[in-house]
């Protein structure tokens, strides 16, 4: 797959930026594809990184756990940031700025709710998850974040992101998110913009939870099954770019996890290019491989 289309080549949107220091709560289902990593003296290199990011993004920038640093780090302030963010960190000591620093700036969230039942979110990603998500949610939603529904403008948009507890697809975005609005915005007073849908990708932990389940290959046959044609056009790859916390390049945020970067030899990152209009990312091969059926399955996850 290549990033040329025709004569035309396919201008990138957004970079999506992580830096990976270390992970708060965890996910018992191992519905997620990462795997936390240690606490590293990485500071200085994500400061260089995301001085340098500023140079070439295009017209958006997704920061995992980066944000703050990202404004810091002087990246220009007419970009898009959206910060995908745990809400139970909001209530972390020492974080208790968090949620205004973001609004200060006009950061759009994006943030992961696996249910809007209790119990069901606490199973899957520990005790009062749920309880302490809520609480951050209200306190975003005091900040207006969260207002206009769907159609709310960027800033302070707020977005959640549902994914199954299991080797299923997800079931259909409109009728979930119509169940969500009914329980928290009715039920418990908290308003989001949208609601997100998005298939469990078969790498990292999920992968090695379907093999240890005898599941793996039945998984994989759902996703080819029922894979979609039309949501080729709108993956991710096709017009973002994923930035590790070193500046290494990828396609997706599931390539970066298996290492798949883009470019030939030690691949491609920020302090090798002028713009994300570089010639040799543009042109540069897409990798796929077995996982990318995951963005491709019924109505798609990108």
């Amino acid at each position: 797959m290549c990033r040329m289309r025709g004569s035309e080549a396919e201008g990138f949107t957004a970079a999506l930026v992580h830096e990976k220091v270390r992970a708060i709560g965890c996910c018992v289902a191992r519905d997620c594809f990462m795997r936390p990593e240690r606490r590293r003296p990485i500071a200085c290199e994500w400061r260089s990184a995301a001085s340098q990011l500023s140079a070439v993004v295009g017209d958006s920038v997704a920061a995992a756990g980066g944000a703050a640093a990202l404004r810091a780090s002087g990246v220009r302030p007419s970009l898009r940031i959206i910060d995908r963010c745990n809400l139970t960190v909001l209530l972390e000591p020492g974080q208790e700025d968090l949620a205004q620093f973001l609004a200060n700036n006009d950061v759009d969230i994006i943030a992961s709710l696996p249910s809007y039942e209790a119990d069901q979110t606490d199973k899957q990603r520990g005790r009062k998850v749920f309880e302490r998500s809520i609480l951050g949610l209200r306190a975003l939603n005091e900040l207006g974040y969260g207002k206009g529904g769907p159609c709310g403008k960027f800033g302070r948009r707020l977005d959640l992101v549902f994914n199954p507890p299991g080797p299923f697809l997800p079931p259909k975005q409109a009728c979930l998110e119509k169940q969500y609005r009914e329980q928290l915005c009715q039920k418990l007073g908290v308003e989001f913009n949208q609601l997100i849908t998005i298939a469990n990708m078969p790498i990292k932990r999920f992968f090695d939870f379907l093999r240890k389940k005898d599941t793996l290959e039945g998984y994989m046959d759902l996703l080819v099954r029922n894979f979609n044609p039309s949501t080729v056009k709108h993956v991710m790859c096709i017009n973002h770019v994923s930035v590790s916390w070193d500046g290494k390049l990828y396609d997706c945020d599931f390539n970066q996890q298996l290492e798949m970067h883009i470019g030939p030899g030690k691949g491609l990152d920020v302090f090798s290019i002028e713009t994300l209009s570089d010639a040799r990312l543009r042109q540069a091969p897409i990798k796929t491989a077995a996982h990318c059926f995951g963005c491709t399955a019924a109505q798609g996850s990108s």
